[in-house]
């Protein structure tokens, strides 16, 4: 079953953000999906705040989780910056900001 997405204000975006670790776990996910123990690998932060970033990340439709094909074969659950999320980012390189 699909999370309704919230619909956030820019203001809310923004703080997320800002906030430790977000920019590190986007910047993981710029080039291609990532899954969850990828990203706990990379030791960016503990698994517990990880977990929080991106289930937030989700909620606010900057994020995706997919399904991506392993090396073995099977299919696996990844995360992915959605449209949005690039656009954002876009966005945001484009002021300066980050």
């Amino acid at each position: 079953m699909e999370k309704k997405r919230k619909n956030p204000t820019k203001l809310q975006i923004l703080n997320l953000l800002v906030q430790p670790y977000t920019f590190s776990i986007l910047k993981e996910m710029e080039e291609k999906p990532v899954r969850f123990s990828e990203l706990v690998s990379k030791r960016i932060t503990t698994p517990k705040t990880m977990s929080d970033k991106l289930r937030r990340l989700r909620e606010y439709g900057l994020i995706d989780y997919v399904s991506i094909e392993s090396k073995s074969g099977k299919y696996a659950n990844a995360y992915q910056i959605s449209d949005f999320g690039r656009r954002v980012l876009k966005e945001l390189k484009g002021i300066g900001i980050i």
